[in-house]
C-alpha cells in the first residue's frame, strides 16, 4: 500500500515544489479550457497532484499555494487557497492508508469540496439560481476528478529520478495497480467526451431557445406592424373618399361615424381643415363636445398630428400616451394629410388608435415559462405579461448581466429574477422583448452532469469486480510456484499456469464491455439531445399556430369563427340560401365587473356561451365570442323569420337567467343586432358584419335588452 513519507522537507524539496507551483500557475492563467455558460476547466492543479505523488506533502502544499494564486487572481475568491490546501491534506491522509488517488479525490469532493464550493457561490457570489449552483458544484467536482485522473495517467511516464525517497510508496498489490490503471483509463476519456457532449447539448438547447424567443418577437413585431399599417391605410382610404366627394357637413359626419364603426380600433376620429379647425368627428359624443367649444379651442394647429402632416406632407404616427375620456388604455394618434391633385395641403384625417389586447394574443400561444414586454420609442412599457407585475407606461430599461451562464443569449434581472431574452424593433420604433426563464438551459446541463456522475460510479464498481478477478487469476499461479519452490517440490516444466493469456483476454473483453457502457451512455446522450431538439422544434412550430378557440368560454374566438363561417357565407350567397348574422352584446357588463368582480363577469360570459351552444345546434349554426362581452351568431338555411324568433327566444332566455355572485344573483340582459339575407345577396362579408353592428347600436340606443332585425 501507498505510505506517505515523513513530513520533512529541505531546500531542494521547496525549490521543486515552487517549480511545480509555477507550472500550475502558468497553466491556470493561460491554458484555460472554456465550457458552456462561461464556466471553464483549470488544469493547473495537475502539477500539484504530481508534486504530491513525487515529492510529498509539504512541497505539494507550497505548490498548491502558488498554483491557487492564479485562480484567486482570475476570480478574486480567496477560498481557493483553503480548498486547495484541504484537498492536498485529505489526499495525503488517504494515500497513507492505501486508498487509491482517484477514490480519495472523490471522497474529498463529496465530504468537503462540494460543501465549501456551495457556501462560496451562495454567500460570496450571491448566486440565486438553484440549477446554476448545481451545475457549478458538479463542474468543480468533475474538474477535480479530471485533474487527478490526468495526474494518475501521467505517473508511469514520470522519470524515476524525480521521485523523492521520502515519497516512495510501499509496493501495492497487483490487483490495486490493475484496478487503478483500468479505472483511470476509462474515467479520463469518459469525462472528456461526456463534457464535450454535455456542452454540445446545452449549446444546442440554447440555440433552440433563442429561436423560440426570436419567433415570438417576430410574431409580435409582425402583428404590431400590421395592426398599425391596417389602420393607417384606412385613414389613407378615408382621405381619398373625403377628397373625391363633395360632402355636406352632415354627410361627412355620417360617413366618418360609419368609418369609425368599421375600423373600431379607433377610439376617436376627426377631420380638420387646412387651418387646423376640426370640421367633423366621431363618435358623436366626442364631436358634440368639440362643437360646443369656441372656434379657437376647436383648432389643433399646435398638435403634432396636424403639424407634421402639414409641414412634411406625410403620414404621422405618434408616441404612445395614456388615453383619456374613452378609457385609460395606451393609445397612439395616427394622421394623414389631405392633399389635392397639386399636392396642396387641405387638412388632415386623424384617429386615436387603441393599442391591441396583447394578453389575448399571449394566452393563445402555447409557450410555457415565456413572457413578453413591449416598449415604445421612449422605452415606456406598452404591455407586459401580467406575471411580471410591471405598470403600463412606466419607463423600463434592460441592463444585461455580466458574466452570464449562456454562450450567446443575453440575460437581465427583473425584481430579483433572471430572464433570458431576445428583442426586436418594429418599423415604428417599438421594442418587443421575449423573455424565458433560464431553468431549461441550466437544468438540462445539470442533469447531464448528474447522469455522468452516476455512470462513472457504475463503471468504477464494474472495473473493481473485473480487475479483482483478473489479479487472482494471475497471482494464484505465481503463489503456487513460489510455494512449490519454497517447499522444494518439483516445478512444472509447463508455464501454462503462469502465462494466463486466456484470462487476460477475458479481462480485455470485460473491459470492452465496461467501455461499451460508456459509449452506450454517450449514444443515449446524443439521442436525448435529438429528442430535446425535436421537442423544441415542435414548440417552435406551435408558436406559428394561433388558437381558434376562446380560452374562457370554449367556443370559437373571432379568428376561428371567421375561418369557419367565411366559406359557408360565400357558398350561401352563391346558392342564394337565406342566412342571418347577429351580434349580441351584454348590457352594462362593465357594471357587472365593477360591482361583482371579473370572476363573476367571466361566469356570466361562460353561461352565455353555454346557452348559445345549446340553443343553436344545427350543423349550419355557428356561435363565437367576438371579443370582450360581444358574441356573434351565424345561421344559414331555413327561414329568416324563424332565425329572428330563435334569437328573440335566446334573448328572453338570457334575461331569465340568474348567475350566482357571492351569495347573490346577477340578472343579465343582452342587446342584439340581426341582419339577414333573403332576396339580395350582393353584399360582402365585412359589410354584413357592419350592418349587424349598426343594428346592435340601434338596440343599445333604444333602451337595451331588445333585438333589432333587418334584411335585404
Amino acid at each position: 500500500m501507498d505510505q506517505a513519507a515523513p513530513r520533512t522537507f529541505n531546500e531542494k524539496a521547496l525549490l521543486l515544489g515552487g517549480v511545480y507551483g509555477l507550472l500550475g500557475l502558468i497553466t491556470n492563467l493561460w491554458f484555460i479550457i472554456p465550457l458552456y455558460g462561461n464556466l471553464s476547466l483549470h488544469l493547473g492543479e495537475v502539477f500539484v497532484i504530481i508534486c504530491l505523488i513525487t515529492r510529498g506533502f509539504y512541497p505539494a502544499v507550497f505548490a498548491s499555494i502558488i498554483t491557487s494564486t492564479g485562480l484567486v487572481y482570475e476570480t478574486g475568491n480567496y477560498t481557493f487557497f483553503v480548498s486547495a490546501i484541504l484537498e492536498i491534506f485529505v489526499l495525503n491522509a488517504f494515500l497513507r492508508k492505501g486508498v487509491l488517488l482517484l477514490l480519495a479525490d472523490v471522497i474529498f469532493w463529496v465530504i468537503l469540496g462540494i460543501p465549501i464550493t456551495y457556501l462560496t457561490i451562495k454567500y460570496i457570489y450571491d448566486v440565486t439560481s438553484g440549477d446554476f449552483i448545481q451545475v457549478i458544484l458538479l463542474k468543480q467536482a468533475v474538474n477535480g476528478v479530471l485533474i487527478v485522473s490526468i495526474a494518475a495517467l501521467l505517473k508511469p511516464f514520470i522519470p524515476l529520478r524525480l521521485f523523492s525517497a521520502a515519497a516512495e510508496p510501499e509496493a501495492p498489490k497487483l490487483s490495486d495497480r490493475v484496478f487503478e490503471l483500468s479505472l483511470n483509463s476509462i474515467s479520463l476519456p469518459a469525462l472528456i467526451i461526456s463534457l464535450f457532449l454535455s456542452d454540445s447539448a446545452a449549446d444546442n438547447t440554447e440555440k433552440q431557445m433563442e429561436n423560440v424567443l426570436k419567433t415570438r418577437t417576430e410574431h409580435y413585431v409582425s402583428y404590431l406592424t400590421n395592426y398599425v399599417d391596417y389602420h393607417l391605410n384606412s385613414l389613407r382610404s378615408l382621405e381619398a373618399v373625403v377628397l373625391q366627394n363633395d360632402l355636406t357637413d352632415v354627410e361627412r359626419d355620417v360617413m366618418l361615424n360609419k368609418w369609425n364603426q368599421i375600423y373600431n380600433g379607433f377610439i376617436t376620429m376627426l377631420i380638420a381643415n387646412q387651418s387646423g379647425l376640426i370640421i367633423s368627428g366621431s363618435p358623436a359624443e366626442f364631436y358634440n363636445n368639440i362643437k360646443s367649444e369656441t372656434e379657437e379651442k376647436r383648432k389643433v394647429i399646435d398638435r403634432d398630428y396636424f403639424k407634421v402632416p402639414k409641414t412634411e406632407l406625410r403620414a404621422y404616427v405618434s408616441e404612445v400616451f395614456q388615453g383619456r375620456g374613452f378609457g385609460d388604455d395606451p393609445i397612439i394618434a395616427i394622421s394623414v394629410p389631405i392633399l389635392n391633385e397639386n399636392n396642396q395641403f387641405l387638412g388632415i384625417v386623424e384617429g386615436s388608435l387603441n393599442i391591441p389586447k396583447f394578453e389575448n394574443i399571449e394566452e393563445s400561444m402555447s409557450v410555457s415559462d415565456g413572457h413578453i414586454i413591449i416598449k415604445d420609442q421612449n422605452k415606456n412599457i406598452i404591455y407586459s405579461s401580467p406575471e411580471l407585475n410591471l405598470n403600463t407606461l412606466d419607463h423600463f430599461e434592460i441592463v444585461d448581466i455580466s458574466p452570464t451562464f449562456t454562450n450567446r443569449m443575453r440575460i437581465f434581472e427583473l425584481k430579483g429574477k433572471q430572464y433570458l431574452y431576445h428583442a426586436a424593433t418594429t418599423g415604428y420604433g417599438w421594442r418587443v422583448v421575449a423573455l424565458a426563464e433560464p431553468s431549461i438551459l441550466i437544468g438540462s446541463y445539470g442533469h447531464n452532469f448528474l447522469r455522468l456522475t452516476i455512470i462513472l460510479l457504475f463503471i468504477a464498481i464494474l472495473s473493481l469486480a473485473v480487475t479483482r478477478r483478473f489479479s487472482k487469476q494471475i497471482t494464484k499461479p505465481l503463489e503456487n510456484l513460489v510455494r512449490n519452490f519454497a517447499a522444494h517440490r518439483p516445478i512444472q516444466d509447463s508455464a501454462s499456469n503462469i502465462q494466463t493469456s486466456l484470462e487476460i483476454e477475458s479481462v480485455r473483453e470485460q473491459l470492452k464491455e465496461a467501455q461499451y457502457l460508456t459509449l452506450e451512455y454517450q449514444e443515449s446522450l446524443k439521442r436525448e439531445v435529438e429528442i430535446k431538439t425535436s421537442e423544441l422544434v415542435e414548440m417552435n412550430e406551435k408558436l406559428e399556430k394561433m388558437s381558434v378557440e376562446d380560452d374562457l368560454t370554449k367556443i370559437f374566438n373571432r379568428r376561428g369563427f371567421e375561418k369557419s363561417v367565411y366559406e359557408i357565407f360565400k357558398l350561401s350567397c352563391r346558392n342564394k340560401t337565406p342566412l342571418t348574422f347577429a351580434i349580441l352584446d351584454v348590457d352594462h357588463f362593465k357594471v357587472v365587473n365593477d360591482t361583482w368582480g371579473h370572476s363573476v363577469g367571466d361566469n356570466c360570459l361562460v353561461m352565455i356561451a353555454k346557452e348559445l351552444k345549446e340553443h343553436f345546434q344545427r350543423e349550419t349554426d355557428f356561435v363565437a365570442r367576438y371579443g370582450g362581452e360581444e358574441f356573434v351568431v351565424f345561421l344559414s338555411g331555413g327561414n329568416i323569420d324563424k332565425h329572428c324568433r330563435m334569437l328573440e327566444e335566446f334573448r328572453k332566455k338570457i334575461a331569465g337567467h340568474r348567475v350566482p355572485a357571492n351569495g347573490n344573483f346577477v340578472n343579465l340582459t343582452i342587446s342584439i343586432g340581426v341582419y339577414s339575407l333573403e332576396n339580395d345577396f350582393n353584399i360582402g362579408y365585412h359589410h354584413l358584419v357592419s350592418k349587424a353592428d349598426e343594428l346592435l347600436y340601434q338596440s343599445k340606443n333604444n333602451g337595451r335588452n331588445r333585438i333589432t332585425c333587418a334584411s335585404q
